[in-house]
């Protein structure tokens, strides 16, 4: 099951407690939970303390897969504003958003 406190869990995949997590409605994710979702096959992001599942985007983003990966499973607002501050993420991301990063 899931606390109170999403990525403390004691069973289920990953995917699996995404999902369960999103439809309970729980939002704060630890990032050593953002830090496992590392992979083309899935992808999550921090930018500006939100949590966004990038898998769908990655083929799709204009600087390239390569780029795009160097901010996956972690905290990339510093990385993301130095290339491209211009650009509306929450717009963007809109529907990727899973919830906001905790650092306990």
């Amino acid at each position: 099951g899931i606390n109170a406190e999403y990525g403390v869990s004691s069973s289920n995949s990953s995917s699996e407690q995404s999902a369960s997590a999103v439809s309970r409605g729980v939002n704060k994710i630890i990032m050593s939970e953002v830090a496992k979702h590392n992979t083309e096959s899935d992808a999550w992001i921090v930018l500006r303390g939100k949590v966004y599942d990038v898998t769908h985007y990655i083929n799709y983003h204009p600087g390239g897969k390569k780029m795009l990966m160097k901010g996956v499973g972690k905290d990339a607002t510093n990385m993301f504003y130095s290339v491209h501050s211009y650009i509306n993420f929450e717009y963007v991301l809109k529907n990727s958003f899973i919830g906001y990063v905790s650092y306990r």
